[in-house]
């Protein structure tokens, strides 16, 4: 078996397993790469590799923590407006109130469990 890394100009034949397999888009080529197991010349499997920006800790000053709404409302949009249109961003959402969060800003809740390694 060979691996090769995909050139973005071939992910397009790879649309329809996307949107089948993964109910999902192709992957955006400038955080993406996209590697491709071949035997005897046919391609016979591929991992999608995301560079994903992960939100963590979000800190309010102790006198603002009460109606800390907004100021983390202002944080995210930041963030949705200003970096995220060129990445792919991930949160962690350790209490409720960050999954109602996360999801007001247009996160989908991934199922599973998330691994972390810093390499």
């Amino acid at each position: 078996m060979i691996v090769k890394e995909l050139k973005p100009e071939k992910w397009e034949r790879l649309k329809e397993i996307f949107e089948q397999e993964f109910d999902s888009d192709l992957p955006k080529p400038e955080n993406s790469r996209i590697l491709a197991c071949f035997e005897d010349g046919k391609m016979v499997g591929f991992v999608l590799a995301e560079q994903v920006l992960m939100i963590g800790q979000i800190y309010v000053v102790p006198p603002r923590r009460e109606k800390s709404g907004e100021i983390v409302r202002s944080l995210l949009s930041y963030i949705r407006e200003k970096i995220a249109p060129r990445n792919v961003v991930g949160a962690v959402a350790s209490e409720k109130r960050f999954e109602a969060l996360y999801r007001a800003f247009g996160m989908q809740k991934i199922e599973g469990k998330f691994y972390r390694k810093n390499f």
